[in-house]
């Protein structure tokens, strides 16, 4: 996932004419209005609550937990997966779903399992193996199909749990990453990062 690809289209598309108004309330409580003036689209309104950041508006709702005051000059210096980190609620899932990631997870998956393993077809033990590493990876190959109808990442949990015993009855690692195959992180989660250093990058440290 180019993330920084994302980033640019986020600060193009979706803020390119925001301005911020921050407002300081009280000693641990401030605001910041993020918006296009006479427009609701692309709305955000964050709220710096002690350690709390809670996040409103037309790109969904949010609450962020941090280990210091929330505040945006300290947010800004996070990368988008340690700002994620600190998500604890998100009005959808915590990941979004991208086909092409599990596709190619699956892929170099399958490819490890063909480097790895050398058959003796002469020998009975390394056929039957031989036979039960095919099927498994006809499993793999069956959920690489199986992707191209899940636009979610509930739909693929779905996916995964009808193979699910199957998989893990031959390789228990396969627990460990195939749920998370395809996890991403959502779009609006990074829209809030990049909101919130495009109006840092406007007020400066007046906030």
């Amino acid at each position: 996932m180019d993330y920084k690809k994302i980033e640019k289209g986020i600060r193009e598309s979706w803020f390119e004419h925001h301005i911020a108004k921050f407002t300081k309330l009280d000693e641990n409580t401030s605001t910041l209005s993020w918006r296009k003036l006479g427009s609701s689209c692309y709305y955000t309104r964050f709220i710096f609550d002690g350690s709390r950041m809670f996040v409103t508006g037309d790109i969904g709702d949010a609450v962020f937990c941090f280990t210091e005051k929330a505040s945006i000059a300290s947010i800004v210096g996070y990368d988008l997966h340690y700002f994620h980190g600190k998500l604890s609620a998100l009005d959808e899932d915590k990941y979004s779903f991208d086909s092409e990631q599990a596709i190619n997870r699956i892929r170099e998956e399958i490819k490890n399992i063909h480097d790895d393993e050398c058959f003796d077809l002469d020998d009975k033990e390394d056929r039957e193996r031989k036979e039960t590493l095919d099927n498994h990876i006809r499993i793999l190959r069956r959920l690489i199909n199986a992707t191209r109808n899940c636009s979610c990442k509930s739909n693929w949990s779905y996916e995964v749990t009808q193979v699910y015993d199957d998989l893990t009855d031959f390789d228990c690692d396969a627990a460990e990453w195939i749920f998370s195959a395809g996890d991403v992180i959502p779009g609006r989660v990074q829209g809030y990062l990049t909101g919130l250093k495009m109006a840092y990058e406007q007020l400066g440290r007046e906030e």
